[in-house]
């Protein structure tokens, strides 16, 4: 998104003296070594430090005497210093409806909660704070049922470099004006990190649930899962359903499967969550009909059973050794 917005820029005749970065998330497509190619491409001093407010860097920041800069995904909490480097200061790119979905992963959380859109938003960065300044532009995708957040990354994409330049052309030329935030902590919700182990697909939740966190963990990441049979499943695409006649199931009870479609049905806590896209670790992906072939089947973990399990192998690899170390210590007295 960055360097595309560098590129964006760049070619609209605006000079780009400095080029920073610090360390990729797993999911992103670019590194280090893209926006030093891009550095070297455009002709700018780079550097690579996620810290940013220490005084090399603040120093490196104003040596380059640049009226404003642009900031992505930026991973730590810019200080007054870096800020003050840049003549009318740095525009952030957020992915999410300031101040209302601030922090962390809002993406994500947009899909979770089953909005209706989500929200792009340009602003200002205040110095120490996160995610407040004054707003500059936003720009809304409306999302369906179907929403991937793959497909909110490719919109991101393309469309955060078409607000910057819009940003910083409408700044320099006096039409835009930044309008400010409210204040009011009850107006936003801070949204905290995800991690991979929040897509565990919890079956005792609502098939609407269960189809949202699918959604949110699919590609650029590492998908929604399950276990059977003692592996990893993921589940890349799935949809919410009722049951088709009244049912008695266990969340996670296998209920039918479709070998036309590649469709099954899977049990949860007030419904059914259609699985279409899976994929055993490691593996290729698969239709869910072609891995699932039976009603037999119940996904997920019984914890107390896999506990038994456990240590009832333990107890077995015990006593083996213990007849092992008996007939040793009969042979050395033989």
């Amino acid at each position: 998104m960055l360097l595309n917005t560098g590129w964006k820029l760049a070619s609209a005749g605006h000079t780009i003296p400095l080029v920073g970065t610090c360390r990729e998330a797993p999911e992103y497509g670019v590194g280090v070594g893209d926006f030093r190619a891009f550095a070297e491409d455009v002709g700018a001093v780079f550097f690579d430090d996620h810290r940013i407010n220490a005084p090399e860097v603040t120093a490196l920041l104003r040596n380059v005497d640049a009226d404003i800069a642009v900031s992505v995904n930026w991973l730590t909490v810019i200080g007054h210093e870096a800020i003050a480097a840049f003549g009318r200061g740095i525009l952030n790119a957020h992915s999410g409806d300031l101040p209302r979905y601030r922090g962390n992963a809002c993406s994500n959380w947009v899909l979770l909660n089953g909005e209706r859109q989500i929200t792009l938003t340009v602003h200002f960065m205040d110095p120490e704070s996160l995610d407040s300044g004054p707003i500059v532009l936003k720009r809304h995708r409306p999302l369906e049922t179907e929403t991937t957040i793959g497909e909110i990354y490719d919109w991101l994409e393309t469309t955060a470099p078409e607000m910057f330049l819009e940003a910083v052309n409408g700044l320099e030329a006096g039409t835009l004006c930044p309008v400010p935030q409210n204040e009011d902590p009850l107006a936003s919700l801070r949204c905290y990190p995800r991690i991979p182990s929040d897509s565990l697909l919890d079956w005792k939740q609502g098939a609407v649930s269960l189809m949202r966190l699918v959604k949110a963990s699919s590609r650029p990441f590492a998908g929604a899962y399950t276990h059977w049979q003692g592996r990893k499943l993921v589940v890349w695409d799935a949809r919410a359903d009722s049951y088709p006649c009244p049912s008695l199931a266990v969340p996670g009870q296998v209920l039918w499967r479709d070998g036309t479609t590649g469709n099954v049905g899977v049990a949860t806590g007030d419904g059914v969550l259609v699985l279409r896209v899976v994929q055993w670790e490691g593996e290729e992906k698969r239709f869910a009909a072609e891995v699932l072939r039976s009603t037999r089947a119940r996904l997920g973990f019984v914890l107390d059973d896999e506990v038994a399990g456990l240590l009832s192998g333990m107890r077995n690899v015990e006593e083996r050794l213990t007849e092992i170390e008996t007939a040793l210590r009969r042979l050395g007295a033989g």
